[in-house]
């Protein structure tokens, strides 16, 4: 499941629209776990 996750992450989630914010906070479901994360610089996941 961690593979699954930073294989996602790895593929940079966010919105195209939204400008790179470092306090946003994102968010998805995998199966029954709320997955939180954000990005605090610029090209760190």
């Amino acid at each position: 499941l961690v593979e699954l996750i930073e294989q996602c992450l790895a593929q940079d989630p966010r919105p195209a629209y939204q400008l790179p914010t470092p306090e946003r906070r994102y968010g998805a479901q995998f199966w029954d776990l709320d997955v939180r994360w954000h990005y605090p610089q610029a090209g760190v996941i």
